[in-house]
């Protein structure tokens, strides 16, 4: 599950991005991330798909907009795709609550 709250940047991370074949560490890959609505339509305030970069030994991440348009305890679909060095393809999909970010000062 990935947590997103309205009005804040979300950080998407993949980690541990290996070539299926070989194993090893891909630190080539096309990684992308995106937001829909449980209609499949995407989330507005973004352009998707979202690159996520590679930043680290198999780790790529990407930041969300905190201006995207979502609304609070709306249920949302994130969807990774990975393409390897070797064009094999990964695909990843993660249920999302969209909430208020609250606690005390």
């Amino acid at each position: 599950m990935l947590n997103i709250y309205l009005g804040n940047d979300t950080v998407v991370e993949l980690s541990d991005v290996k070539n299926t074949t070989t194993q090893v560490i891909d630190t080539g890959a096309a990684v992308a991330v995106t937001l829909e609505d449980m209609q499949g339509d995407e989330v507005t305030g973004q352009i998707w798909p979202l690159a996520m970069p590679h930043v680290a030994a198999g780790l790529y991440r990407a930041t969300i907009s905190a201006s995207i348009g979502i609304e609070a305890n709306a249920q949302y679909r994130a969807i990774v795709t990975a393409t390897g060095t070797d064009n094999e393809v990964g695909l990843w999909e993660y249920g999302v609550i969209a909430q208020i970010r609250s606690g005390e000062c």
